[in-house]
């Protein structure tokens, strides 16, 4: 009888491991359609979010399964069969990287478990704070850490490009992007129908100190469904673009982005007043392609440049504090300094290859 349940309970370890190295190999492969060169990072990275919420619902011993599951994805990405000893070397690197992402999505549970508690009904805003924060991103920064040190030890990347690679796998690692923007939403409108509650809080608040969380959070928060679908959109359309352009390049753009929207608006937006939404990364990107065809002298940037501004020039009102813009409770110091920020990068990566 012992034997009987200690072979089922093996047994249900073994499919447990092999559902979680199967549902993060599948999101894996589709995050790195976006991934960066040499092919290891990628600015959204579901994978992350499915190891975490794995290992908080199937317990810590899941742990092989996302070890696994990453070392499958990325074996991919540096297999190198030539001779014997050049395969072995291939390998050492997404074994290295898989050990990163296990790493990662233990500390985050435990994490969680420990702050937050788990299971939770996430009913207040400082516990869903809570959850975002210590498990995204502050247990993120584990395997960008590791793995990118695994990679400029093993010569894929020069010492110059380290950060962006580790920002763009920590981006990545942290978001989902535009997955993420409808969870959050999601969550907000459950907390606004059953607890009052709302997550807007969490957007910038200029010139205070708990604003500058909202520099990292603001992104993510919308006013509504008609705000997260406007948003959801033209990012996807712009984000796309530029993406097909140069996943390199675009991926110093966004950082740029999400930093100059926050920290203008922090700077000078109105007094009380929380912003919120993805719009200044989405003008960051609009200056980042429009710039790009001023300052790269390409045909193919001043042509795409030239029906970017056919299509959306018309949005570029909205960096100014109009009447029109103040009534609609449009935030332009968000959309100015994101714009500011991709127009910067486009000039500060001017004569880098695409």
């Amino acid at each position: 009888m012992n034997v009987d349940t200690c072979g089922k309970a093996h047994f249900h370890t073994l499919m447990l491991v092999l559902g979680i190295a199967a549902a993060y190999y599948v999101t894996g492969r589709l995050g790195l359609l976006l991934a960066i060169p040499p092919g290891y990072a990628s600015p959204v990275w579901p994978a992350a979010g499915i190891a975490l919420g794995a290992i908080l619902i199937g317990g810590y011993r899941g742990w092989p399964g996302v070890l696994f599951g990453s070392w499958l994805v990325n074996m991919g990405v540096s297999i190198e069969a030539t001779s014997g000893v050049t395969l072995l070397k291939s390998a050492a690197l997404p074994t290295s990287i898989g050990a990163g992402a296990a790493l990662q999505a233990v500390i985050g549970a435990s994490l969680v478990r420990r702050v937050v508690g788990f299971p939770n009904p996430l009913s207040r805003e400082q516990e869903i704070g809570a959850f975002l924060g210590v498990g995204g991103a502050v247990s993120c920064l584990i395997n960008p850490t590791l793995a990118v040190t695994s990679l400029w030890i093993a010569g894929k990347i020069p010492s110059a490009a380290y950060f962006q690679h580790w920002w763009t796998w920590w981006i990545g690692d942290t978001i989902g992007v535009i997955i993420v923007l409808w969870v959050v939403e999601l969550i907000d409108v459950i907390l606004r129908g059953l607890a009052g509650r709302t997550l807007d809080v969490y957007g910038v608040v200029p010139r205070t100190v708990h604003g500058l969380f909202g520099i990292v959070c603001a992104p993510f928060l919308h006013g509504g469904w008609q705000h997260l679908i406007a948003n959801s959109t033209t990012l996807l359309v712009l984000g796309t673009v530029a993406l097909r352009y140069s996943r390199k390049l675009t991926s110093e753009a966004l950082i740029a982005a999400w930093l100059g929207s926050g920290i203008l608006t922090w700077c000078i937006g109105g007094a009380g007043t929380v912003h919120i939404g993805a719009s200044g990364v989405i003008f960051g990107l609009l200056g980042f392609l429009l710039a790009n065809g001023v300052f790269r002298r390409e045909i193919g940037a001043f042509v795409l440049a030239v029906v970017i501004f056919l299509l959306y020039g018309g949005a570029l009102f909205g960096v100014l504090p109009t009447e029109q813009v103040e009534k609609l409770r449009i935030s332009w110091p968000m959309h100015l300094g994101g714009l500011l920020g991709g127009i910067l990068a486009s000039w500060h990566l001017r004569n880098t290859k695409a």
